[in-house]
């Protein structure tokens, strides 16, 4: 893997940026174009990396004032691929990271709006699943749902120190509040054609275990919520949060959220709380796993001040 960085600087900054890349040798190429910029107005200067040089080479900018003075913009892309004689070797056993704001800006986009209707969704097909115990159903409905990366997102935003965690701390409620509402019309529906939601064993699995197991926190659970939340964290981190999904499936963040409507509808309280009560320790977990796994990061990894 490597790296794309484009840089736009004010005209006088140029050379001695220039001059500190060429000197770190950490670059596979560096371009000038010089005052092709109008907005900010200045010099464009593009550079490649391999990834396991993304963080010494921002932090190397970091210190020439790119993307934190007046008038400096920075960005990075991935390209597809890099052929170059000089550095094939170096290039096919590169590492997979990523910056913190490569990791804002992913959360970001797996966190907006648009992802209410998703969460809805899941809540409703998690509801049917478990009605008809038909365990796929309800993995199609964890597998859908978008429900690790506002947790992760605060526990992000805490270790880079940044206001980011209070967007994470906004955006949890909502989309879960979405899965609520898609549950208990599930529910309703259900109940609605005379369909039993929590007794039965209409599909190739009793529904009473599957129940059980996502509103009872046992040693197994917790490890298991921490083991999973480990590897999505560390997913996040390396730039490969498309594999988060399998995380969901180990998580029972959904199918414990999706209960609490379910047995709501039903009248049953206690199951209510006890699926609440599951849901807010694995989301706990979460949060603090994937403190430690970004701490942990920060620390080995990335040692500097993420810009947001």
């Amino acid at each position: 893997m490597a790296r794309l960085i484009q840089i736009v600087v004010p005209s006088h900054t140029t050379t001695p940026l220039l001059n500190a890349l060429q000197q770190s040798e950490r670059t596979l190429s560096i371009r000038l174009q010089p005052g092709v910029s109008l907005e900010p107005p200045g010099d464009l200067v593009t550079i490649e990396v391999r990834n396991r040089e993304l963080m010494p080479t921002l932090r190397l900018l970091d210190e020439q004032g790119v993307g934190r003075g007046p008038g400096t913009v920075l960005s990075t892309a991935q390209p597809l691929c890099i052929i170059s004689p000089t550095a094939a070797a170096e290039l096919q056993n590169d590492t997979s990271e990523c910056s913190f704001e490569e990791i804002e800006t992913a959360l970001v986009r797996d966190t907006s709006s648009d992802v209410l209707l998703v969460m809805a969704i899941s809540g409703f097909i998690a509801v049917s699943g478990l009605a008809t115990g038909a365990l796929h159903i309800v993995v199609a409905g964890m597998l859908i749902a978008p429900g690790f990366e506002p947790l992760v997102r605060i526990a992000r935003g805490v270790v880079a120190r940044s206001a980011a965690w209070r967007a994470g701390l906004r955006c949890t409620p909502l989309p879960y509040a979405a899965l609520f509402i898609g549950a208990a019309i599930a529910a309703l529906v259900l109940r609605f054609h005379g369909k039993p939601l929590l007794s039965g064993s209409g599909g190739y699995l009793p529904t009473p275990p599957l129940v059980a197991y996502w509103t009872n926190l046992t040693l197994f659970s917790v490890l298991e919520v921490i083991v999973a939340a480990t590897a999505g964290a560390f997913l996040v981190a390396t730039n490969r949060s498309i594999l988060t999904a399998g995380v969901m499936i180990a998580l029972g963040l959904i199918p414990a959220a999706a209960l609490v409507p379910a047995a709501l509808v039903e009248s049953q309280w206690d199951l209510a709380g006890r699926a609440l009560l599951r849901w807010a320790v694995d989301a706990a977990l979460v949060v603090v796993v994937s403190f430690a796994v970004f701490g942990w990061k920060q620390l080995r990894v990335h040692r500097r001040q993420p810009a947001y």
